[in-house]
């Protein structure tokens, strides 16, 4: 980030919505953390639900990380990253995360450790 801001960059398209980790705190445009290089965060998806970005994707056929299609519905890093279990079928295997029908906020988040979260 720090090079892209040196190099003149004055805003970043982020992918953060309300329900993520300290998305609650962003707005539309929320400077960057104080520890950080000078920067705007620009937050276009804030009040967009998991469905609507799924709704998204799948409208403009936009592609997508593939292990989605495995049963993962939400992606940190091999140690806190597993299938989410509400997309577990009676045989074993998951259908892919944009057929998630929780209403639960936190049903995406389900196949990642807590302890692990940002």
């Amino acid at each position: 980030c720090r090079h892209f801001v040196e190099q003149g960059c004055k805003a970043f398209i982020l992918g953060t919505r309300r329900s993520d980790p300290h998305g609650k705190t962003q707005e539309s445009f929320s400077p960057s953390s104080p520890s950080w290089a000078s920067f705007m965060r620009v937050n276009p998806l804030l009040d967009w639900s998991y469905r609507d970005v799924w709704r998204f994707l799948k409208e403009f056929d936009l592609p997508y990380c593939s292990i989605y299609d495995q049963g993962y519905t939400s992606i940190g890093h091999r140690g806190n990253t597993e299938k989410n279990l509400l997309l577990r079928l009676p045989d074993g295997t998951y259908l892919p995360a944009h057929r998630l029908q929780s209403d639960c906020p936190d049903a995406e988040r389900n196949g990642r450790q807590a302890g692990d979260l940002p």
